[in-house]
């Protein structure tokens, strides 16, 4: 299939992780493949990408001007005009309404997703009216989760919905930059990592209090907060005025996950929301036990209470964080060896892309 895929930027959120992982499985399955971002000028991937995916810019290259929003929608539909694409698939609400409007009187299939829960993260009310409006001339809406989909059905029932969760790519590869766990994580104690943008609605804030609470259980452990972001200089004074610096490390972006993983004994997500947690995927996946508090959404579809991991509620302030916690590092967790491979076959890149294409063929059928 010739598919063309839309994304705002090629920047380090999960949105644009999944869609790189697809576009690589794609292309390496013989596809032709062509990622467009439709908000600035082109910058390199946060994630690697393969050679085999055309990349476009509607904002160009280096040393032309940025175009304003309705230069960037006609661009778009003149590259939906030039090419015969067998599909298309948009993440992110403003890039699906982009795509819609773009699409206008064509004929190419197209799938747009939410790649949050949308209760949760609410849109302006222009981009809402928007939504409410338009998501119907979509083909399909992909929803990450059976909750999402319950939203989709709520709110804007006239459009044609479906569930695909996000993948995971097994072995978990290796990229730049490379930090070594044992240079940060003393050799006497065991890690809790946790991973993600240091930003507010991660609440690595409460981690750390939690941290600093749970107590003797947690004084042979040491967290690693992997991530970057605005929340840092906050999360670092958080650390001294709790006084746990010594027993907390925040290295920001890692690239070889899959140590870090494979050196965990435990993780633990605080998120207010996800769409579908990637990291907590890769954690599960890994056959690391997990302490995650049940946001919205993705969460209860990879922890089972007591199996795999504890969950606490969504509610949770820091001394309920804090018991969860010392659950998680207190107890044993043989169950999260079999939930690791239920998680791997059931999100494996191949099955997931494959959904993605049924989607399109469904359309075009």
């Amino acid at each position: 299939m010739k598919l063309l895929l839309l994304l705002s930027t090629l920047g380090s959120g999960g949105a644009e992780r999944v869609m790189t992982l697809l576009a690589n499985h794609w292309v390496a399955e013989g596809h032709l493949v062509t990622l467009v971002t439709t908000f600035g000028r082109y910058v390199e991937p946060a994630f690697a990408l393969s050679p085999e995916v055309t990349v476009r810019s509607l904002d160009g290259g280096p040393g032309e001007v940025e175009r304003g929003r309705i230069r960037r929608l006609l661009a778009l539909r003149q590259i939906m005009l030039d090419s015969d694409f067998d599909g298309a698939i948009a993440f992110l609400s403003n890039v699906n309404l982009a795509a819609i409007l773009a699409r206008i009187g064509l004929a190419i299939p197209l799938v747009v997703s939410e790649r949050t829960y949308p209760p949760a993260c609410p849109l302006t009310p222009t981009f809402e009216f928007a939504r409410r409006g338009l998501y119907r001339f979509a083909d399909v809406v992909v929803m990450q989760t059976d909750d999402g989909a319950r939203w989709l059905a709520e709110q804007l029932p006239s459009a044609r919905g479906c569930v695909i969760p996000n993948p995971v790519l097994w072995p978990i590869p290796s990229a730049m930059p490379v930090v070594s766990p044992t240079a940060i994580v003393p050799a006497d104690r065991r890690l809790l990592l946790s991973v993600g943008r240091l930003s507010p609605e991660k609440r690595f804030d409460l981690l750390l209090e939690a941290f600093a609470r749970a107590g003797d259980v947690a004084r042979g452990w040491h967290l690693v907060i992997a991530g970057e972001g605005p929340s840092r200089a906050m999360l670092e004074a958080d650390t001294r005025r709790l006084g746990i610096e010594d027993r907390v490390s925040l290295p920001g972006q890692i690239g070889n996950m899959a140590e870090w993983f494979g050196l965990a004994e435990a993780f633990a997500l605080t998120s207010s929301f996800e769409g579908y947690p990637n990291a907590l995927l890769e954690a599960v996946a890994s056959g690391v036990p997990v302490a995650a508090i049940d946001c919205p959404t993705g969460v209860r579809h990879l922890v089972a209470r007591g199996v795999n991991g504890v969950l606490a509620p969504r509610n949770t302030d820091a001394a309920c964080f804090a018991s969860a916690l010392r659950t998680l590092l207190g107890g044993s967790w043989p169950g999260a060896a079999s939930t690791a491979v239920e998680a791997r076959e059931r999100h494996a890149i191949a099955r997931i892309a494959d959904q993605w294409l049924s989607c399109l063929r469904g359309v075009a059928a």
